[in-house]
């Protein structure tokens, strides 16, 4: 039973830990923002209470759930492993050469190379689509000060 609720105790402990603590203690507000945007802990504000409702989701999963064994993902394999930490960190570090929107393409690229036989066709309309998501949430709806390669050619 513990098991099943581990999962929801841990996400909702840390969601409550962002919206409590990280959030207000560590976003600083500067009291006024410009028309039409968000203010610079909204975003983060958000996400802490998203997870915190994720949490409470899980937890209710785990408490409703028949009693089953645990399932175990299986052991890591490094072949998999070292790819996709590498890719995380070229995604970070080329963030602010490419810009968002051509570092996520290229790293959804790497992630279905790697870890999936979707094909180069349909890892090709995938990864465009995040891009342009991720370019239309986080660049033109929240205004975050993020490089886009829109940015970086003008």
């Amino acid at each position: 039973m513990l098991l099943r609720l581990l999962p929801g105790a841990v996400t909702l402990l840390v969601g409550l830990v962002l919206a409590l603590l990280v959030v207000p203690l560590g976003v600083d507000d500067p009291g006024f923002s410009q028309p039409h945007t968000l203010a610079p802990h909204d975003f983060p504000d958000r996400l802490s209470w998203l997870v915190v409702f994720c949490g409470i989701l899980l937890l209710l999963v785990g408490w409703m759930q028949p009693g089953t064994e645990a399932v175990s993902p299986g052991p890591i394999r490094l072949r998999r492993a070292i790819p996709f930490a590498a890719g995380f960190a070229a995604f970070v570090l080329l963030i602010p050469v490419i810009g968002i929107e051509l570092s996520a393409f290229c790293f959804i690229m790497g992630l279905f190379l790697f870890a999936s036989d979707i094909g180069w066709g349909r890892a090709l309309i995938v990864a465009g689509v995040f891009a342009l998501v991720i370019h239309l949430l986080f660049i033109r709806l929240a205004g975050v000060p993020i490089p886009s390669i829109v940015r970086l050619i003008s």
